[in-house]
């Protein structure tokens, strides 16, 4: 061992003193540097241990590595004390010092190497788990960023729609034409969307047919105008009748589109289903929950845009009803003040005039000379009684040409508040026809008018009311010689046949122009510059004709061909009052439109 006390004295700082202590010293370090080389190689190789068992997985196993690394320094400790203790290392100890750090390098290689496959084999689970939860990760990471994309395209896309539907709202609010409002609706669908067509159909219940009435299309055969019957796919229209909205894609391919995808949705209201609308695309394509949406929410504005055209329209149509009513209420007040006015004017001219005659002959019969000329007073009375009877006549047809006029209102008045009783009897018509034509012989003899009745040699009897029956073939004869020119021809002719009474008046040398034949059955309707004879009228005849047919159970109808008309009147030949109760019998009266045919 190194002699310090002596070094210190030694040390003196000359040369030859540190040349003493290297001389003293490099013998030292020479003797136990393997000493120290040992204890610095168990402690590099405890360090390392101590490290990996830091970094090893497998909890259990570090504190065994930490035992090791802890043996591997008091090794190397306890050797570098003995080498520094000794003056110099024994051969034998070096022996076992170098044996033992082979051992001890054999450990740790055996150490590292079982920890190297406890780091490579024992956390290959371990790492598998990791590497699935990270890919999990990863795909929940896409799966949502799929769905925010997923997400924000729908919410484009309802964005889209409700400025599309808020278009079309406006649009339709903006319409009281039933034929804009649904032609704007299908174009803004049609083009907003990019389907390939759509139309738009509208109901006619009554007759279970479906009319396509408005269409957009980019490359389909065009349907519009397409008429179909509900009975030909029951299933579809009871679904759409049901008020359900549903798509379907054709099984077999259409002639002219081939397969398509169909989206259907009723146009519908609180009262009923008013039509409905389609989206046709290619058969690949489905209809999302935001397009059927969207089709609801159009046919739902169409329906209540279409519900209050029409409103408007019948609005209109009732305002112009009401102006016509107030026209005829004019020409009421005018004919029925010029119908009256003209038979008082009539009477009281005549009147005058026999007061007039009345006058001049007793003026004349006050002179004492015209009694001595008994000739000339013979032939003044002869003159007087003739405008006597003239002015009478003049005041008995006045008379009643007012009361006429005053009975037909009446009747008209009670025929439309169906107040009027009728009396049904048995009536031969081989015998009552005849007495019925005869008054008009004389009329239509004075105006060169020829007069032909037709009747078959036995007609089966009529039940009906014989004063209604009676007034409808007067009327119809009085309105023939009223129209018809001299030197032409009225025809009376009546069948029996199938339960039906057919009576047909025919006037030639006049027709009833086209335009005014839906009116000829109108109150106080006259067809103008058609009366030769300048004989003027109330224009309450026709209308009587008409509902006294209807009172009876029958129609009317008349027609214009060459140069001739006709009306037709058919009863049936029991009354309908007579197939119910005999207590009803005489009252009861069947309604039955009347049919006019141009």
């Amino acid at each position: 061992m190194l002699d310090t006390p002596n070094l210190l004295l030694i040390h003196d700082g000359s040369i030859a003193g540190q040349k003493y202590y290297l001389s003293l010293l490099l013998p030292w370090l020479s003797h136990h540097l393997s000493a120290v080389a040992i204890a610095v190689i168990h402690w590099g190789v405890a360090f390392t241990l101590l490290l990996s068992a830091h970094r090893l997985p497998q909890v259990k196993l570090r504190p065994f590595i930490k035992l090791i690394s802890a043996g591997l320094i008091l090794y190397g400790v306890l050797s570098l004390s003995m080498a520094l203790v000794t003056q110099a290392t024994p051969a034998w100890l070096l022996l076992v010092e170098v044996v033992t750090l082979l051992v001890w390098s054999g450990m740790v290689i055996v150490v590292r190497s079982l920890l190297f496959n406890l780091a490579t084999d024992a956390p290959s689970t371990h790492l598998v788990q990791i590497n699935q939860q990270l890919e999990q990760k990863i795909a929940d990471r896409q799966q949502v960023e799929q769905s925010l994309r997923s997400t924000a395209e729908q919410l484009r896309q309802a964005l889209e729609f409700e400025a599309l539907l808020k278009r079309i709202t406006d649009k339709v609010r903006d319409s009281l034409d039933e034929k804009n409002i649904l032609q704007m609706a299908v174009q803004a669908l049609g083009e907003g969307l990019e389907v390939c067509s759509c139309n738009a159909a509208l109901y006619d219940l009554t007759s279970k047919m479906a009319i396509v009435h408005y269409e957009y299309t980019t490359s389909f055969t065009p349907v519009q105008g397409r008429v179909m019957s509900m009975d030909n796919t029951p299933w579809l229209y009871q679904q759409i009748l049901a008020r359900q909205s549903f798509q379907f894609c054709s099984l077999f391919p259409n002639p002219a589109r081939g397969r398509v995808s169909m989206l259907v949705c009723p146009i519908m209201d609180d009262n009923g289903v008013l039509g409905d609308l389609w989206l046709v695309n290619q058969a690949d394509y489905g209809f999302g929950e935001l397009e059927l949406r969207l089709m609801q929410q159009v046919t739902n504005q169409c329906a209540i845009a279409l519900r209050q055209a029409r409103l408007y329209q019948e609005a209109q149509a009732q305002v112009k009803e009401l102006q016509r009513l107030n026209t005829l209420k004019d020409d009421f007040l005018s004919t029925v003040s010029h119908e009256l006015r003209t038979p008082v004017a009539n009477v009281k001219l005549a009147t005058r005039m026999l007061a007039v005659t009345l006058a001049r002959r007793a003026e004349a019969f006050e002179d004492p000379s015209i009694f001595s000329q008994s000739e000339e007073l013979g032939k003044l009375d002869h003159q007087v009684r003739e405008k006597e009877l003239y002015y009478l006549k003049i005041l008995e047809d006045e008379c009643q040409r007012e009361i006429d006029l005053v009975n037909d209102l009446l009747d008209l008045q009670r025929l439309e508040e169906d107040k009027i009783v009728l009396n049904i009897e048995d009536i031969n018509l081989n015998e009552w026809l005849p007495k019925t034509v005869k008054p008009f012989e004389n009329r239509v003899s004075n105006r060169r008018q020829s007069l032909e009745i037709k009747i078959p040699h036995l007609l089966t009897p009529l039940h009906s009311d014989r004063v209604s029956l009676g007034r409808i073939l007067t009327e119809l004869l009085n309105n023939a010689c009223k129209y018809t020119p001299p030197d032409e021809k009225i025809v009376v002719e009546v069948t029996t046949r199938e339960n039906q009474a057919k009576f047909i008046v025919t006037n030639s040398g006049v027709e009833i122009p086209t335009r005014e034949l839906p009116h000829i059955f109108d109150k106080f309707y006259r067809v103008p510059s058609t009366d030769p004879w300048k004989q003027g009228g109330t224009g309450l005849g026709l209308a009587l004709v008409k509902s006294l047919t209807q009172h009876l159970g029958g129609n009317i109808e008349v027609q214009c061909y060459d140069n001739q008309t006709r009306f037709t009147v058919q009863l049936p030949l029991v009354a309908a009052s007579l197939a119910d109760s005999p207590e009803s019998a005489q009252t009861k009266v069947m309604e039955v439109a009347p049919q006019v045919t141009p």
